[in-house]
C-alpha cells in the first residue's frame, strides 16, 4: 500500500531538516556539499511538483530557524531551492519527450548532469547569493563569490545523492549482486580501500600526488561495468563521502592551507567522477539491452532454422520468401564458392547495393573479408551454429565494416548453405576505440596527456638502459604564458597551446615521445640521440615555437617563445633510470632557462643540482 502524499511531504520536510542539521552539526557555512539539495532534485524526480510542499516546507524551516534568515530572505531562498530541481525536471521530460529513466541511456544521464545538476544549482545559487547581498543586506560585493560557491555546492550535492537515492527508490530490495557476492565484496573493498588510502595519506610539501587518486578509476569503472547502477553509484557515494572527511581533516592529494580551493576540486571530482560512472552503467547498460535483443532475435532465428531445416530440400521458394520478408538484415550464399544464392534489402543496403546488385555475385569478391570466411566456415561445420560472431565486411564505397553475426551451416540438396543474420556493430566499435583513444591523449591539444607520457616514458627509458642506447628528456615551457591568459583571455591561450603543440610535434621525429604534462608545460622523450643531437633538435623546437604568430579574437598577434630544460640518459641517469629523476634534471635546466632570460635551452649539469636545490 502506497503512502499518501501527505505523510510522504511530511517525511522529506523532516529529511530536508535533519540533512540541514547534520551538515552545520560538521562544517562551517558555506558548506562543500549541501545534501538537502540531492534530496530535493530526488523529490523532483520521483514525485515531480506532488512532493515540492515538503521541499518547500523544509527549506523555509531550514533557512529562517536552523540557519536564521530573515522570513523573507528564507523564503526567497525556498522559491529558489524549488525552482531549481523543477526548472531542471521540466527541460528533462521535454528533452527525453516523456517518462524514460534518466540513468537508462547516456543521453539521459548526460541531460541529468546538465540540467538537474549545473542548471539548478545555478538557479538556486542566483536566488541565495541575491538573498544574502539584497535581502540580508550583506551587499553586492558577495554576489560573484556566494553564486559560485553556491552553485558548486548544490550541483554537487545534486550529482552525488539524487542519483544513488532515485535508483534505490526504484528498486528497494536488497539482492544477490549478478556477478556475486564475492566479487561484489572484493571490489567494495578495492574501491573504499584505495580511497581511504589516498585520501587519508598525508599531505605532501608543496602539492601531493595525484597518482594514487588516480588508481580509483580502475575500481570505479570495474563496479560501473559488472554491477547495477543502484549498487555502481551507492559505492561512488561512499567513496565521495571518505574522500570529503579526508580533504577535511588536511589529508589527501587537495588537502592545503586554504579549504576553500581543495573542496573546490573536490566537487569538481564529485561531478566528473558521478558522471563517468553514470555514462559507464548507461552505456554499459544500453550494451546489454543490445545483446539481450540480439540474442531473442538470435533465439528466434534458431527455432525458424530448426523449424524449417527439414522443409528447405522441398520448398527452397518458401525460404527465400521468408529471407526476403524478415526486417533483420539476412543472406544465404553457397558454402564451397561463397556465391549469394538470396539476401534480402537490407543485408544488401549494409553493403551499399540494391537486392538485385548482390544475387549471383562471389562474396569473396569485396564483400567479406577473404581470410576470415575459413574460420567461419570451421566453425559452422564444427559445431552447425554460432552467436554472436565479430566479422569485417567491405562497404561499396570502401569502408570497412564491423558486423555482429549469427550463422547456421545448412545442407540444401547436395550442397551446403550458409544462412546469416547480422547487425552492423561499425559505430558502438568506433565509439569503443574512441573511449580508449581518449584515456590516453590531452584533449585540448591533442598531445599524449601526462598519464600516458609518463608511463611510455619509462617503459622506454628501462628499454633503453638495457640496450644502451642514449636518451634524453626534455621540458618544454611557454614563456609568459599567464600574461596571455590574464590578456587575451583563456581561449587565447588555449589555441596558442594548440599552435605550440604543432610546431613541436612538425619538428620531432616519428621515434619521439610527446605529451602534455600539464598547464603550459610539455615533456619531450628523443630516443637514440647523443648529447649533440640532443641539443641541435632542442634548439629546432625552440626556433620553431619562435616563429609561430598566433592571431587572437581582438586582433591581436601573439608570439610565443618557450624555454627548453633538457637531461641526457645515460650521463644524467643512473643505470636504471627513474623517469621522475630524469624529469626532476631536466626541470632544473628548465629553471636556468627561465632564470637566465626564457627563449633558450640549457642541459642539465652537476652545478645545477647545487644551484635550485
Amino acid at each position: 500500500m502506497s503512502a499518501s502524499p501527505l505523510r510522504i511531504n511530511a517525511i522529506i520536510a523532516l529529511a530536508y531538516v535533519a540533512l540541514a542539521g547534520l551538515v552545520m552539526l560538521f562544517f562551517e557555512l558555506p558548506a562543500p556539499l549541501w545534501p538537502s539539495t540531492g534530496l530535493a532534485v530526488f523529490a523532483a524526480l520521483a514525485g515531480g511538483r506532488r512532493w515540492m510542499p515538503g521541499v518547500a516546507v523544509g527549506s523555509w524551516i531550514a533557512n529562517d530557524l536552523l540557519l536564521e534568515w530573515s522570513t523573507p530572505g528564507a523564503l526567497w531562498v525556498t522559491l529558489g531551492n524549488i525552482a531549481g530541481p523543477m526548472l531542471g525536471l521540466w527541460l528533462l521530460r521535454k528533452a527525453m519527450r516523456g517518462g524514460d529513466e534518466p540513468f537508462a541511456s547516456a543521453r539521459g544521464v548526460g541531460l541529468f548532469f546538465l540540467l538537474l545538476g549545473a542548471l539548478n544549482g545555478l538557479v538556486s545559487a542566483l536566488f541565495g547569493a541575491t538573498g544574502t547581498a539584497f535581502i540580508e543586506g550583506r551587499g553586492a560585493d558577495v554576489l560573484g563569490p556566494t553564486v559560485l560557491q553556491w552553485a558548486m555546492g548544490d550541483a554537487a550535492s545534486a550529482v552525488l545523492l539524487a542519483p544513488a537515492i532515485y535508483l534505490w527508490w526504484r528498486n528497494p530490495r536488497l539482492e544477490r549482486p549478478g556477478q556475486g557476492w564475492t566479487e561484489f565484496v572484493a571490489a567494495s573493498a578495492a574501491l573504499l580501500g584505495l580511497t581511504a588510502i589516498a585520501f587519508f595519506m598525508p599531505a605532501q610539501a608543496g602539492g601531493s600526488s595525484q597518482g594514487p587518486a588516480a588508481l580509483l578509476l580502475l575500481p570505479l569503472i570495474w563496479v560501473a561495468l559488472r554491477f547495477t547502477q543502484r549498487d555502481a553509484y551507492t559505492l561512488l557515494a561512499l567513496t565521495f563521502l571518505i574522500m570529503l572527511a579526508g580533504t577535511l581533516t588536511g589529508h589527501g592529494p587537495f588537502a592545503g592551507p586554504d579549504i576553500e580551493q581543495p573542496c573546490t576540486s573536490l566537487q569538481l571530482r564529485i561531478v566528473v567522477l558521478g558522471a563517468l560512472v553514470l555514462l559507464a552503467s548507461a552505456l554499459d547498460l544500453e550494451r546489454q539491452n543490445a545483446i539481450r535483443a540480439l540474442a531473442e532475435l538470435n533465439a528466434t532465428l534458431e527455432r525458424r532454422v530448426l523449424e524449417r531445416t527439414r522443409q528447405i530440400e522441398a520448398s527452397h521458394k518458401r525460404l527465400r520468401m521468408i529471407v526476403e520478408a524478415l526486417p533483420t538484415p539476412m543472406a544465404m550464399t553457397e558454402a564451397r564458392s561463397g556465391i549469394i544464392l538470396e539476401a534480402n534489402d537490407n543485408a544488401a543496403a549494409a553493403f551499399g547495393y540494391r537486392r538485385d546488385e548482390v544475387l549471383g555475385r562471389d562474396i569473396l569478391k569485396g564483400y567479406l573479408h577473404p581470410e576470415e570466411r575459413p574460420a567461419l566456415l570451421k566453425r559452422l561445420h564444427d559445431e552447425g551454429v554460432v552467436h554472436d560472431y565479430e566479422i569485417h565486411g567491405q562497404h561499396r564505397d570502401g569502408h570497412t565494416l564491423r558486423l555482429l553475426l549469427s550463422a547456421a551451416l545448412i545442407q540444401d540438396g547436395a550442397r551446403e548453405v550458409v544462412l546469416f543474420a547480422f547487425r552492423d556493430i561499425t559505430q558502438s566499435k568506433l565509439r569503443e576505440h574512441e573511449l580508449k583513444r581518449m584515456a590516453t591523449i590531452d584533449g585540448l591539444t591533442g598531445a599524449a596527456n601526462r598519464t600516458h607520457f609518463l608511463g611510455e616514458s619509462g617503459r622506454l627509458l628501462l628499454d633503453a638502459a638495457h640496450h644502451g642506447w642514449p636518451m634524453a628528456m626534455l621540458i618544454l615551457d611557454l614563456d609568459h604564458f599567464k600574461q596571455v591568459n590574464d590578456t587575451h583571455g583563456h581561449l587565447a591561450g588555449d589555441e596558442v597551446l594548440r599552435r605550440v603543440t604543432q610546431a613541436v610535434q612538425a619538428a620531432l621525429r616519428h621515434n619521439d615521445m610527446f605529451g602534455r604534462l600539464g598547464g603550459e608545460e610539455f615533456g619531450v622523450l628523443l630516443s637514440d640521440a647523443t648529447e649533440q643531437g640532443a641539443r641541435e633538435l632542442a634548439e629546432r623546437l625552440r626556433v620553431a615555437v619562435e616563429a609561430l604568430t598566433v592571431p587572437v579574437n581582438d586582433h591581436a598577434i601573439i608570439r610565443p617563445t618557450i624555454s627548453i630544460g633538457g637531461a641526457l640518459l645515460p650521463e644524467h641517469a643512473e643505470k636504471m633510470p627513474d623517469v621522475v629523476d630524469l624529469l626532476t634534471r631536466a626541470d632544473h635546466a628548465l629553471y636556468e632557462a627561465k632564470d637566465t632570460g626564457r627563449n633558450r635551452v640549457v642541459f642539465w649539469h652537476p652545478g645545477l643540482q647545487i644551484r635550485h636545490r
